[in-house]
This record gives C-alpha cells, sequence and structure tokens, in this order.
C-alpha cells in the first residue's frame, strides 16, 4: 500500500495519518449513513413501499375475478366465443403489466434488503478494525487509493502538501458513490446551504467548478477558477467603460 522507496519518517507519517483519518471514517456514523443513502440512490433505485405494492395486490386480484367472471359468462353462452376470447386477452395483458410492475418491485426490495444487510456486514468490519495494527490486507479493503499533492492556495504564491485518501465503500469508492448519486448529491449542497443566496445561473457554476476540481486537482481547478474570474472583472470592467 505504501511505496517502499519513500523513507521511513515519511512512511510512518502516512501510517500515522491514516490511522487517524480510519478512525474518523468509522466513527462518523452520519456520514456512514449518507453513504449508504447516496449509494441506494445511485445504484439500487428502490421506488417500491408497502402500499404501492398493496395497490398492485389488490388491482391484480381485481383482474384475476374480472377474468373468473368472463369464463362464467361464456359458459352460460351470455357472450360469444370471439367475445370471450376478446375480452379475456384484453385481461391477460392487462395482468401481464401489473405482474410485471409487481415482480419489478419485489426484485428491488429484494435488492435494498441485500445493500442494507452488505451495509451492515461492513460497518461490523469497521468495528472490528484493529487501527493500531494495520496490515495491507486491510488497507485494500478499505482503502481505494492514497496520494500526496501540492495545493497552490489561491491568490498566493503559497503551496500546502496534502494527504487523500479515497476509501472504498461496499463494493465502489466514496468518490463513486457521491457523483453517481446526483440526487442526494444535491441534497447534500443545498442542506449545507453552499447555493444560499445564488441564482440558477450561479448553482450551476458552482457545480461545474465543484466537478472540475475534483476531475483536474486542486490546483488546476484553482488556476483555472483565478483566470476567469479575472476574465469576468475584465468583461465588467470594458462593460462599464462602454456604458460610460
Amino acid at each position: 500500500m505504501f511505496c517502499e522507496y519513500r523513507n521511513a519518517h515519511t512512511e510512518e507519517y502516512l501510517i500515522e495519518y491514516v490511522k487517524g483519518e480510519l478512525e474518523k471514517f468509522r466513527t462518523d456514523k452520519a456520514g456512514l449513513k449518507w453513504n449508504f443513502d447516496a449509494y441506494v440512490q445511485a445504484y439500487v433505485q428502490s421506488d417500491a413501499d408497502e402500499s404501492k405494492l398493496t395497490d398492485i395486490a389488490n388491482q391484480i386480484q381485481e383482474l384475476e375475478e374480472m377474468r373468473e367472471v368472463n369464463f362464467r359468462l361464456v359458459a352460460k353462452n351470455m357472450i360469444t366465443d370471439e367475445e370471450y376470447v376478446t375480452r379475456n386477452a384484453k385481461l391477460q395483458e392487462q395482468l401481464q403489466e401489473l405482474m410485471n410492475e409487481q415482480n419489478k418491485h419485489l426484485q428491488q426490495e429484494q435488492n435494498l434488503k441485500t445493500t442494507k444487510l452488505k451495509f451492515d456486514t461492513f460497518l461490523k468490519y469497521l468495528e472490528e478494525v484493529d487501527v493500531e495494527n494495520l496490515t495491507n490486507t486491510v488497507l485494500r479493503q478499505l482503502v481505494s487509493s492514497i496520494s500526496v499533492r501540492t495545493r497552490k492556495r489561491p491568490f498566493k504564491n503559497e503551496f500546502d502538501k496534502e494527504i487523500l485518501i479515497e476509501w472504498r465503500f461496499l463494493d465502489k469508492t466514496e468518490g463513486e458513490v457521491f457523483w453517481d448519486s446526483e440526487e442526494v448529491r444535491h441534497e447534500i449542497w443545498e442542506r449545507d446551504h453552499w447555493y444560499r443566496g445564488m441564482s440558477p445561473e450561479q448553482i450551476e457554476e458552482e457545480k461545474e467548478r465543484e466537478r472540475l476540481m475534483w476531475e483536474l486537482g486542486q490546483e488546476e481547478a484553482e488556476d483555472k477558477a483565478v483566470q476567469e474570474a479575472y476574465e469576468e472583472m475584465r468583461r465588467a470592467s470594458l462593460a462599464a467603460t462602454e456604458k460610460a
């Protein structure tokens, strides 16, 4: 997990840093629950609930009863064979659609139960990890990547070094869950008031900036952000000059 060519001091520091971050990660119950909700929204996408399943079951029962009535009518010669076939075909088509929908929801419900079981197993594994005696096997189970990069401070010729840990979560990484669960991501942004007072256009610009920061890296994104801010000020200045 750690490069063997790093000096002992650097490797020791990284190990201690990972230990501290792992302790934060596994004790952050709210964060883990958010990861689970985001995972479900992105990959399980279950919209089934008891009331919907009950409603579908009731509709299926009604159609089954109508099909039985249709059979009795033809048996008593109250409708022709052609009418029976036509009615029965229509009822069967409606039944099939409802049963397909029912099966879809039942499968989603099962997928959700399976995902909850995986999450509970993951939480148990986290609780049982001996943070003070981490092995490469444990790290591979919990960490997708560790990187150290230099970050330039905005508008200053100063630099900081930061360590980035990409945690695994179930069969994904935290980053994958975050970006794949757009609905939950937007809820988090709004919950934390990241967009308070912004216009819809400004919100979209901020979202794009966040994605840019993630994909290009902090330093490149900030350089581009500074350049864009400069261009915006220049355009504003030119517009003011033209009005004058």
